[in-house]
């Protein structure tokens, strides 16, 4: 009723690189995404109208992160033991779920373009295909988003865990 007389299709996911080809060409009147992709796509007329708040991240100003996962029975303990390895991640340009992982990284003196021995990116956001690569061993680090582990079944939980986890008042994760 609020967009009345005028049509609206909602689809309910689209992979972020078709998503971001659609916002170049002018195809899309809005979506929701990451406060990073909504970043990029300024430069083609996005505009912000919204934020997304929840119970694991109520400050929207600090709850964007990455998580940065292992098997549960992976001897990695720190970032130090994970260069060299191979990396799942979305994709080259993921702000929340790639580029916030790469920075930390960098933080820490490390060259993040030179770190991992391979990095395989799946082209889109959606963290399960991601930490399944870890599962079949065709990776041995993955970066997802922040939460993602929280919202998940008990038994994809306890097959992971978040390498050098942090938290507090504004991202009340790992």
């Amino acid at each position: 009723k609020t967009f009345a007389p005028y049509p609206i299709e909602v689809v309910r996911r689209v992979p972020s690189r078709q998503l971001e080809d659609e916002i170049r060409a002018g195809e899309i009147d809005a979506f929701i995404a990451s406060s990073g992709f909504f970043w990029r796509m300024q430069q083609y007329g996005a505009i912000s109208v919204a934020t997304l708040i929840s119970d694991r991240q109520p400050n929207p100003n600090q709850g964007v992160a990455a998580a940065v996962l292992v098997r549960r029975d992976s001897p990695c303990q720190s970032f130090s033991d994970i260069k060299g390895k191979k990396l799942s991640a979305s994709y080259p340009t993921a702000f929340m779920s790639y580029r916030t992982a790469m920075a930390e990284l960098a933080v820490r003196g490390y060259d993040p373009e030179h770190f991992f021995s391979e990095i395989h990116y799946l082209g889109d956001t959606f963290n399960d295909f991601i930490a399944e690569r870890l599962m079949t061993g065709e990776s041995d680090v993955a970066f997802v988003r922040a939460c993602w582990l929280e919202t998940q079944p008990e038994e994809i939980r306890s097959a992971f865990r978040v390498l050098e986890p942090r938290s507090g008042d504004d991202l009340l994760c790992v």
